[in-house]
């Protein structure tokens, strides 16, 4: 099974229970909102642990106890970990979701989150890693009815294929191998920063997994 984190600089990150203010909308419907609460029984040296509730509105036609709807409030959770310093948090959510949540977080007149999304360069990392990489997605392909195109195999990135996607479409994902402990894994690196591992740990081992890849991108040579 596997398991995607997305990773954000933060500065301000509630560490208390908060949550966006509450404001009925304009045709009195009830508001969305989102809430950060501490995972009271989670202890770890390096990294805290939250729960974020994030409300979104769905809209679409439908019928509930014989009268007519046109959207419904749902209700999404999904965990934050946050690093002992308080600056990076590793967010296990789709991109999609996490982003929504924040974006309304910072927005919130008594909020004090400021974020960013980090950034890998593919190109420059997929230069120094070509022997790991056994594929890669490319978006904004300037080809003729194709938007995303995959290429895989061994020795993938120094293939002459490899250089022609690059120069006819952006690199948005790398798969690579990976040791780490005793066992090997493959993972998809994105240029959003979103690590992707194809087989699920122990939720610590995750952890220590992601924070050892960050670094091995830092130093890779």
């Amino acid at each position: 099974m596997a398991i995607g984190f997305g990773i954000a600089n933060v500065l301000g990150f509630p560490t208390a229970r908060w949550q966006t203010s509450q404001q009925r909308s304009i045709d009195g419907d009830d508001a969305v909102t989102t809430i950060v609460e501490p995972v009271p029984e989670w202890s770890h040296p390096e990294f805290k642990k939250f729960e974020v509730i994030h409300e979104s509105r769905l809209y679409f036609e439908g019928r509930f106890r014989n009268e007519p709807i046109d959207s419904v409030i749902r209700k999404y959770r999904f965990f934050v970990y946050l690093d002992s310093e308080g600056k990076t948090a590793f967010v296990q959510a789709t991109k999609k979701l996490w982003h929504e949540a924040f974006r309304r977080i910072e927005k919130d007149q008594h909020a004090t989150l400021k974020w960013e999304e980090r950034e890998i360069d593919l190109i420059t990392l997929g230069t120094k890693l070509a022997p790991r990489i056994g594929g890669g997605w490319f978006g904004d392909m300037k080809i003729a009815k194709v938007e995303t195109a995959g290429i895989f195999g061994p020795n993938v990135a120094t293939s002459d294929e490899w250089e022609r996607y690059e120069q006819t479409g952006r690199l948005s994902a790398i798969i690579i191998d990976f040791t780490f402990g005793d066992n090997d894994y493959k993972l998809m690196l994105c240029q959003d920063s979103t690590i992707v591992i194809y087989r699920e740990l122990a939720e610590i081992e995750n952890l220590a997994f992601v924070k050892t890849i960050l670094t091995w991108i830092a130093t890779a040579k």
